[in-house]
């Protein structure tokens, strides 16, 4: 029987899951290596982080599906394969007719240069870990605290807003600080900048543009134009990198690192290796997305099922650009897709949160179990 072999349980993989076990499976055996087989679902990692949603309200348990399909599960993760074989992080060896990665991306070089004082955004885990620890201290003692976010981009500027809001009714608010160095969301439209600026200013943030951050000491960042920034806390939301040990392995990857695949998510140097989510790289560059990993489920769900029985594969087409709803902290939200934008409303807040919501549900049990619609 052929054996297919799911590396990570990110969103699309455990999508992928959902599928098989609503729809019916290819007469294959299924194994998930991960660390876990819960998936925390980054679309409402901010307001999670806001306090809007508990830490379960975005938990994804793979757990139930794997049973439905009789799925193996290994909770371990990968660190090495030489085209044919994995290897695992206790040594063992595990071999598959068909391997998919869905391993998301490494902390960039702030955070694994620094990994004893910057936070990574990804995985959420060592965020929550990470601010638990800032926040023990702001519990224990008086003194003053700054927290800097760098990355100016959709992520950080959604998490600090978020942060700013978890933070607003604490008598020992940290002083905020985000670091932009090429602005508030660069390249998208002006009015977009302008609204969420003005949010971040409504916040209370310190918005650093034009500077960036060239290394950390002992009490803050070292900016590229030799200032110091005090920073008790730093979260790093930008520069995410391919997980290194793929530069060892014998597939193609793109110029940055990640798995070089075609339109039909299979790798371009191994035909019976296929990726998704944020580890691959298209013929033409999408962006890091989770919208983009969602869209990819029934394509790969697909694929994997013709490769198992040696059908011609299916195309993913992807769309240039992707309907982002960006939350503000407090429960509104603006909507982007390209150049096209909604302003800031609490009905656009309340509209994400139902497709979040129905997303989780649908995942977070069996196949057959409906989730309430509300």
């Amino acid at each position: 029987m052929t054996h297919i072999v799911l590396i990570g349980a990110g969103h699309t993989h455990v999508g992928v899951l959902r599928a098989y076990a609503a729809n019916g499976a290819p007469d294959a055996r299924i194994t998930l290596v991960s660390p876990h087989p819960r998936l925390y679902y980054s679309g409402m990692l901010p307001a999670h982080v806001a306090g809007h949603y508990s830490r379960a309200e975005l938990a994804i348990e793979a757990g139930g599906l794997l049973a439905q399909l009789g799925a193996t599960f290994i909770s371990t993760h990968v660190t090495g394969f030489d085209g044919t074989t994995l290897t695992l992080a206790d040594g063992q060896r595990l071999a598959g007719d068909i391997v998919s990665f869905d391993i998301g991306t490494a902390p960039g070089a702030l955070a694994k240069d620094h990994p004893e004082r910057v936070i990574p955004v990804k995985p959420v885990e060592a965020l929550l870990a990470g601010l638990a620890r800032f926040e023990h201290g702001l519990d224990q003692d008086d003194q003053a605290r700054r927290l800097a976010v760098v990355g100016g981009g959709a992520g950080g500027v959604e998490l600090m807003l978020s942060l700013a809001y978890r933070y607003g009714g604490r008598s020992d608010r940290p002083a905020l600080d985000l670091v932009a160095r090429s602005g508030v969301m660069a390249g998208v439209p002006e009015r977009v900048r302008r609204a969420l600026s003005h949010a971040l200013d409504r916040a209370g943030v310190n918005v650093i543009t034009g500077r960036g951050v060239v290394d950390l000491d002992d009490t803050g960042l070292i900016l590229d134009d030799d200032t110091h920034q005090p920073a008790d806390c730093v979260i790093a939301a930008t520069g995410a990198r391919a997980p290194a040990w793929l530069a060892d392995t014998p597939l193609a990857l793109h110029d940055d690192g990640f798995i070089a695949c075609d339109w039909h998510l299979r790798s371009r140097s191994h035909r019976h290796v296929f990726a998704a989510g944020d580890v691959i790289a298209l013929p033409e560059p999408r962006p890091k997305s989770g919208v983009y990993a969602v869209r990819q489920i029934s394509v790969l769900a697909d694929n994997l099922a013709r490769a198992a029985s040696a059908r011609a594969l299916v195309d993913f087409k992807a769309p240039r650009t992707a309907l982002a709803l960006i939350s503000l902290g407090e429960r509104r939200a603006l909507a982007l897709r390209g150049r096209l934008s909604l302003p800031p409303s609490r009905l656009l807040w309340q509209i994400k949160d139902r497709i979040d919501r129905r997303f989780v549900a649908r995942h977070d049990r069996p196949a057959g179990d409906a989730p309430e619609t509300g």
